[in-house]
């Protein structure tokens, strides 16, 4: 796919924007604390990423450091950890939708949804299909019909699906 939508490449192999630009990217990682895992992970992706031509830099770091950068929208890209499973989707959907400060891959769009202000990010407007979501999750929570509000969801998880949000790359194990 990436050979159809950014065939060019530099000398050192690495994928040209239409603007002639690397394509690259900071992908910053919680280093130490509750998921020393990650920074692992986060490199063996960074290779394969780099493997296909994507300039990307690894950068870990202290992860009050990397809440504080990421809630001022000050990031590229990160990695998380997050949860499985329509039980976890329901209780906190942010892998699949912006609806917390722990949704980085939308921050400006959950403070346009919740009005917050916030001195270090901008609120932005969402795109269509994630007000969508939006929109389903204020219903799943006015409604006491679990029924109702499983269907809901499921539509907020085709919409994340089709918006690709994130990238999974395993799964948790069993929890409580």
């Amino acid at each position: 796919y990436l050979d159809k939508v950014v065939p060019e490449k530099d000398n050192d192999g690495f994928r040209l924007r239409p603007d002639g630009q690397r394509l690259s990217f900071v992908l910053e990682v919680a280093s130490g604390g509750e998921f020393p895992e990650m920074v692992d992970a986060a490199s063996l992706v960074t290779q394969h990423w780099r493997a296909a031509g994507i300039d990307v830099q690894m950068k870990p770091e202290d992860r009050s450091l990397l809440v504080t950068r990421v809630q001022a929208n000050e990031h590229d890209a990160s990695v998380w950890p997050g949860g499985s499973g329509l039980q976890d989707a329901m209780l906190n959907p942010y892998m699949y939708m912006p609806n917390s400060t722990y949704s980085f891959y939308g921050i400006p769009w959950y403070y346009w949804w919740k009005q917050t202000p916030n001195p270090d990010a901008e609120p932005q407007e969402p795109p269509e299909l994630v007000k969508q979501q939006m929109d389903l999750y204020d219903q799943i929570q006015e409604m006491a019909d679990p029924e109702e509000q499983t269907r809901l969801l499921k539509e907020i998880l085709e919409l994340s699906q089709e918006l690709f949000l994130n990238i999974g790359i395993g799964s948790p194990a069993p929890g409580y």
